[in-house]
């Protein structure tokens, strides 16, 4: 017998039976659960987003789903050094009319799915949606404050709204996700 082919049956074994093979790549974990452990433990390194970790803005998103249309948070790294994690929506949000007074009868309720990890740094960044139906009351917008999905270390940040009203008064808002 060939030894690629003994090699490449012995490397099969150790695979098909969980076993840590070492390879020219170095060694592959053999288990989803190990590797699922692993990257766990990686993300448990790495902190929390912080309102300074963070470049915040909102635009009109132009692919608002039937009946719908939808502004999108972007979360981008303020600096090149900037590495940490967020998860969650937006919550405690507060409307504001470009006079700067409150904003009355907006509320913004989040959707229910699951909300996963979104890492940000100088290559990754992070999106949510605040979503609106296409008909209801127009409203003026000058901006948004809202405690921004970072985990643990959460303040109220205020962001600039687009020039765009906020048509309807329930929005919903989704989760931060990976762009």
């Amino acid at each position: 017998m060939k030894r690629s082919t003994i090699a490449t049956s012995i490397a099969a074994t150790f695979l098909a039976t969980g076993t840590v093979v070492g390879t020219a790549l170095g060694a592959t974990s053999g288990t989803q659960q190990e590797q699922s452990a692993a990257a766990d433990t990686a993300a448990s390194r790495v902190s929390s987003c912080t309102a300074n970790d963070l470049s915040i803005n909102i635009t009109k998103d132009p692919h608002g789903g039937a009946g719908q249309r939808a502004f999108a948070v972007h979360y981008t790294a303020a600096d090149a050094d900037t590495h940490c994690l967020m998860q969650g929506f937006p919550t405690h949000p507060r409307f504001f009319q470009p006079n700067g007074e409150t904003a009355p009868g907006i509320s913004a309720h989040a959707e229910h799915t699951v909300a996963e990890p979104v890492t940000i740094d100088a290559d990754h960044s992070g999106v949510s949606y605040f979503i609106q139906p296409t008909v209801g009351q127009r409203n003026e917008l000058g901006s948004v404050s809202f405690q921004a999905p970072t985990g643990v270390q959460r303040k109220q940040i205020e962001v600039a709204w687009p020039d765009e009203p906020v048509i309807g008064a329930e929005l919903k808002v989704t989760p931060v996700s990976q762009v």
